[in-house]
Protein backbone atom coordinates (compact mmCIF):
# COMPACT_ATOMS: atom_id res chain seq x y z
CA UNK A 1 0.00 0.00 0.00
CA UNK A 2 1.11 3.39 -1.18
CA UNK A 3 2.31 5.82 2.08
CA UNK A 4 -0.23 9.02 2.17
CA UNK A 5 1.20 12.11 1.36
CA UNK A 6 2.55 14.09 4.64
CA UNK A 7 -0.18 16.67 3.51
CA UNK A 8 -2.58 14.24 3.53
CA UNK A 9 -6.05 15.51 5.91
CA UNK A 10 -7.17 12.46 7.54
CA UNK A 11 -10.46 13.09 7.28
CA UNK A 12 -10.48 12.81 4.05
CA UNK A 13 -11.11 9.68 2.13
CA UNK A 14 -8.01 8.68 0.54
CA UNK A 15 -7.87 7.31 -3.23
CA UNK A 16 -4.76 5.99 -4.40
CA UNK A 17 -6.70 3.26 -7.06
CA UNK A 18 -7.29 0.73 -4.85
CA UNK A 19 -7.46 1.78 -1.49
CA UNK A 20 -10.33 3.63 0.86
CA UNK A 21 -10.77 4.26 4.24
CA UNK A 22 -13.67 2.90 5.81
CA UNK A 23 -16.45 5.83 5.71
CA UNK A 24 -18.28 4.39 8.59
CA UNK A 25 -17.97 2.10 11.52
CA UNK A 26 -20.99 -1.23 12.09
CA UNK A 27 -23.16 1.19 14.33
CA UNK A 28 -23.26 4.00 12.08
CA UNK A 29 -23.98 1.60 9.38
CA UNK A 30 -26.56 -0.08 11.32
CA UNK A 31 -28.14 2.88 12.63
CA UNK A 32 -28.63 4.47 8.84
CA UNK A 33 -30.17 1.11 7.52
CA UNK A 34 -32.81 1.09 10.86
CA UNK A 35 -33.84 5.27 10.31
CA UNK A 36 -33.93 4.41 6.26
CA UNK A 37 -36.05 0.98 7.23
CA UNK A 38 -38.15 3.43 9.72
CA UNK A 39 -38.83 5.72 7.22
CA UNK A 40 -40.20 3.50 4.69
CA UNK A 41 -40.05 -0.26 4.34
CA UNK A 42 -36.88 -0.97 2.09
CA UNK A 43 -34.96 -4.03 0.71
CA UNK A 44 -31.40 -4.21 0.80
CA UNK A 45 -30.51 -2.76 -2.50
CA UNK A 46 -32.76 0.26 -2.42
CA UNK A 47 -30.62 0.43 0.94
CA UNK A 48 -27.73 0.27 -0.76
CA UNK A 49 -29.24 2.95 -3.45
CA UNK A 50 -30.46 5.18 -0.26
CA UNK A 51 -27.51 5.47 1.53
CA UNK A 52 -25.39 6.39 -2.33
CA UNK A 53 -27.91 9.37 -2.85
CA UNK A 54 -27.90 10.63 0.56
CA UNK A 55 -23.83 10.73 0.38
CA UNK A 56 -24.30 12.06 -3.07
CA UNK A 57 -22.49 9.13 -4.70
CA UNK A 58 -19.49 9.41 -2.38
CA UNK A 59 -20.27 6.11 -0.44
CA UNK A 60 -22.72 3.14 -1.06
CA UNK A 61 -22.18 -0.21 1.49
CA UNK A 62 -21.52 -3.38 -0.19
CA UNK A 63 -24.06 -5.61 -0.16
CA UNK A 64 -21.47 -7.59 1.98
CA UNK A 65 -21.72 -4.96 5.20
CA UNK A 66 -25.98 -4.31 4.27
CA UNK A 67 -27.59 -8.10 4.17
CA UNK A 68 -25.62 -9.14 7.36
CA UNK A 69 -26.73 -5.88 9.13
CA UNK A 70 -30.48 -6.22 7.97
CA UNK A 71 -30.18 -10.15 9.44
CA UNK A 72 -28.85 -9.15 12.82
CA UNK A 73 -31.21 -6.05 12.97
CA UNK A 74 -33.99 -8.57 12.95
CA UNK A 75 -32.51 -11.29 14.97
CA UNK A 76 -32.31 -8.21 17.61
CA UNK A 77 -36.63 -7.69 16.68
CA UNK A 78 -35.34 -4.21 15.42
CA UNK A 79 -37.18 -5.17 11.92
CA UNK A 80 -39.18 -7.45 10.24
CA UNK A 81 -38.73 -9.13 7.00
CA UNK A 82 -41.79 -9.43 4.46
CA UNK A 83 -42.44 -9.98 0.64
CA UNK A 84 -42.20 -6.70 -1.51
CA UNK A 85 -45.08 -5.74 -3.85
CA UNK A 86 -45.89 -8.41 -6.44
CA UNK A 87 -43.69 -7.49 -9.31
CA UNK A 88 -40.88 -8.17 -7.11
CA UNK A 89 -39.58 -11.28 -5.01
CA UNK A 90 -37.13 -9.11 -3.23
CA UNK A 91 -37.62 -9.16 0.86
CA UNK A 92 -38.75 -6.18 2.23
CA UNK A 93 -37.68 -4.89 5.70
CA UNK A 94 -40.10 -3.18 8.14
CA UNK A 95 -39.70 -1.17 11.42
CA UNK A 96 -40.63 -2.83 14.49
CA UNK A 97 -42.07 -0.86 17.45
CA UNK A 98 -39.04 -1.85 19.06
CA UNK A 99 -37.07 -0.48 16.15
CA UNK A 100 -38.35 2.54 16.73
CA UNK A 101 -38.07 2.71 20.42
CA UNK A 102 -34.40 1.55 19.72
CA UNK A 103 -34.09 4.86 16.67
CA UNK A 104 -35.49 7.29 19.69
CA UNK A 105 -32.73 6.11 22.52
CA UNK A 106 -30.38 6.55 19.84
CA UNK A 107 -31.19 9.70 18.52
CA UNK A 108 -28.69 11.59 18.74
CA UNK A 109 -25.88 8.92 17.49
CA UNK A 110 -28.44 8.40 14.69
CA UNK A 111 -28.59 12.32 13.90
CA UNK A 112 -24.70 11.86 13.84
CA UNK A 113 -24.45 9.37 11.61
CA UNK A 114 -26.30 10.87 8.86
CA UNK A 115 -25.01 13.90 9.23
CA UNK A 116 -21.83 12.51 8.43
CA UNK A 117 -23.13 10.51 5.13
CA UNK A 118 -24.80 14.31 3.97
CA UNK A 119 -21.35 16.08 4.74
CA UNK A 120 -19.71 13.28 2.13
CA UNK A 121 -22.17 14.91 -0.94
CA UNK A 122 -20.56 18.27 -0.19
CA UNK A 123 -16.65 16.95 0.28
CA UNK A 124 -15.31 17.56 -3.23
CA UNK A 125 -14.29 14.22 -5.28
CA UNK A 126 -11.10 12.95 -6.95
CA UNK A 127 -11.51 13.70 -10.51
CA UNK A 128 -10.53 9.75 -11.40
CA UNK A 129 -13.38 8.93 -8.58
CA UNK A 130 -16.13 11.34 -9.85
CA UNK A 131 -15.71 10.08 -13.46
CA UNK A 132 -15.79 6.48 -12.44
CA UNK A 133 -18.70 7.28 -11.04
CA UNK A 134 -20.63 8.64 -13.65
CA UNK A 135 -19.22 5.75 -16.15
CA UNK A 136 -20.90 3.65 -13.48
CA UNK A 137 -24.41 5.76 -13.48
CA UNK A 138 -24.71 5.47 -17.22
CA UNK A 139 -23.67 1.91 -17.65
CA UNK A 140 -25.99 0.86 -15.21
CA UNK A 141 -28.99 3.61 -16.61
CA UNK A 142 -28.23 1.80 -20.02
CA UNK A 143 -28.42 -1.56 -18.77
CA UNK A 144 -31.24 -0.84 -16.53
CA UNK A 145 -33.43 0.29 -19.81
CA UNK A 146 -33.00 -2.18 -21.57
CA UNK A 147 -31.91 -5.27 -19.33
CA UNK A 148 -32.08 -8.10 -22.35
CA UNK A 149 -30.00 -6.42 -24.94
CA UNK A 150 -27.13 -8.84 -24.85
CA UNK A 151 -25.97 -6.27 -28.07
CA UNK A 152 -26.24 -3.47 -25.68
CA UNK A 153 -24.20 -5.34 -23.12
CA UNK A 154 -21.88 -6.31 -25.29
CA UNK A 155 -21.27 -2.71 -26.58
CA UNK A 156 -20.78 -1.61 -22.93
CA UNK A 157 -18.11 -4.47 -22.54
CA UNK A 158 -16.00 -3.87 -25.27
CA UNK A 159 -16.06 -0.35 -24.37
CA UNK A 160 -14.85 -0.96 -20.76
CA UNK A 161 -12.46 -3.73 -22.26
CA UNK A 162 -10.84 -1.36 -24.55
CA UNK A 163 -10.93 1.57 -21.73
CA UNK A 164 -9.17 -0.60 -19.49
CA UNK A 165 -6.41 -1.54 -22.05
CA UNK A 166 -5.91 1.99 -22.70
CA UNK A 167 -5.12 3.27 -19.38
CA UNK A 168 -3.07 -0.25 -19.24
CA UNK A 169 -0.59 1.66 -21.67
CA UNK A 170 -0.69 4.99 -20.00
CA UNK A 171 3.15 5.96 -19.13
CA UNK A 172 3.91 8.07 -16.40
CA UNK A 173 5.09 11.12 -16.77
CA UNK A 174 8.66 11.41 -15.21
CA UNK A 175 8.90 14.49 -13.19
Amino acid sequence: MKPRRPDHDPDEPAFDGRHRRRQFDRDGVRLLLLRLIADEPRHGYDLIRAVETLSGGAYAPSPGVVYPILTLLADMGLVEEGVGPEQSQRRTFHATADGLRALETQAAETAIALERLQSLATREEHPVRAAFHRLREVARGRLHDDPDNTELAQCIIAILDETAERVAGLKSKET
